[in-house]
């Protein structure tokens, strides 16, 4: 579903990814792994579009179709969801109110009282709480969880088939890694969609099972591999990759 092929790319003249290889099939689950500035939230940032990024050579593919020249939100359009790694503060405007204009714009119409009645569900299954959808999006009066559970319940709704996942985990605690894995195993192995992870953390690794793991070192995959490769990783550290 989605395909990366020698992918490099670079900012402000400096390369920062070099010859990217994968493929995430549907109904897989993909982890990204590496150390700080690896250069892996910049991948999802290049797959997603960002025009800070410039791709030097390769292609990315979302099912058939060549997706380098498309802007984010066509990208979107076409079944793409990435993750914030930080999910930004937007003052005034609404949980309930963003999601409707989201799924307004990727579907070309209105919320239906069906989807409402499963975004009200999600937010009973994530904890949410009841007054989810009356809180301004990722307000700094909620707590950091409440941002992260946001992002997947966006990516639900808004039915997309291929997904990244910027480090949905940081500073959770497992109670809340389990909602967000159970929700992400619904979404991702029911449905046969595919789903890249960046992660770190082994308990959110354990409960995925993820089908293949990247190491991602000094903008280069270094190693690919399955659970043995990540095990090894969070035991050993980066260090046989310097």
């Amino acid at each position: 579903m989605l395909t990366i092929k020698n992918i490099s790319a670079s900012i402000d003249d400096t390369e920062v990814l070099s010859d990217i290889n994968l493929e995430i099939k549907a109904g897989e689950i993909h982890a990204l792994m590496g150390p700080k500035e690896s250069g892996k939230s910049t991948l999802a940032h290049l797959i997603q579009g960002n025009p800070n990024i410039i791709r030097t050579n390769g292609s990315i593919n979302l099912g058939k179709r060549n997706i380098n020249k498309l802007s984010p939100d066509k990208r979107s359009k076409l079944g793409m969801f990435v993750s914030f790694q930080y999910p930004p503060e937007i003052t005034g405007l609404t949980n309930l109110s963003m999601l409707k204009a989201v799924f307004d714009n990727m579907h070309n119409t209105r919320l239906t009282n069906e989807v409402e009645i499963s975004y009200r569900n999600l937010t009973s299954e994530l904890e949410l709480g009841i007054i989810h959808g009356d809180e301004h999006v990722n307000s700094a009066d909620t707590p950091p969880s409440s941002w992260r559970k946001n992002e997947i319940l966006q990516m639900i709704i808004s039915n997309s088939d291929v997904v990244i996942l910027d480090e949905v985990d940081l500073d959770l605690d497992n109670h809340a890694i389990e909602l967000i894995a159970k929700a992400i195993l619904v979404y991702i192995k029911d449905t046969k969609r595919a789903c890249m992870v960046i992660t770190r953390n082994q308990y959110f690794l354990d409960l995925l099972k993820p089908d293949k793991v990247h190491i991602l070192v000094n903008g280069k995959i270094k190693a690919q591999g399955t659970t043995e490769l990540y095990k090894r990783i969070i035991e050993d550290g980066y260090t046989q990759f310097s």
